[in-house]
């Protein structure tokens, strides 16, 4: 009866703890070149065509065309959590196409956001005056960061939270 009850508690521990992490989003990173940067994309295109990346940083640009919507991104290295360490230096900008309709006022300028996706293809385009070459990756999975992503949440003891 003890190992039941003993049991029973590393159970509950167990659930507990593993409840705190729960805000990890959950990108299946098998088949990613996870060595392959915005940068590196840039300086090797034919290399890189074709290849799954997973990129984040914080939104410039979010625009709506005809069929799709268009995120101009400025990446960051991410942690292991996958969120973009803005305290590094930035890699490139980048563009997200995702199908479909997206807010932009949800996919606002200064938000955080993590894809997981295809480099589709290099795109020329403009900075203000300055010609820019883009990484352009086609979307499977967005994660939009809240400023809440960023804090631990990690609780012991009983009761409800409303």
């Amino acid at each position: 009866m003890q190992n039941k009850s003993l049991l029973l508690t590393a159970t509950l521990a167990a659930s507990l703890l593993l409840g705190g992490c729960a805000g990890t989003p959950v990108f299946d990173t098998a088949q990613v070149a996870t060595a392959l940067t915005p940068d590196k994309a840039l300086a090797a295109p034919q290399d890189n065509i074709g290849k799954r990346v997973l990129w984040g940083g914080t939104i410039v640009d979010t625009r709506n065309l005809q069929d799709a919507t268009q995120i101009e991104v400025l990446t960051y290295p991410l942690n292991s959590s996958f969120r973009p360490q803005l305290d590094r230096p930035a890699l490139a900008r980048v563009l997200i196409r995702q199908n479909g309709f997206l807010e932009p006022q949800t996919y606002a300028e200064g938000r955080k956001i993590t894809v997981l996706g295809t480099l589709q293809k290099i795109a020329s385009g403009r900075i203000g005056e300055a010609d820019y070459q883009y990484p352009v990756v086609e979307a499977d999975k967005i994660k939009l960061w809240s400023e809440n992503d960023n804090k631990t949440r990690f609780y012991f003891g009983f009761g409800l939270r409303l």
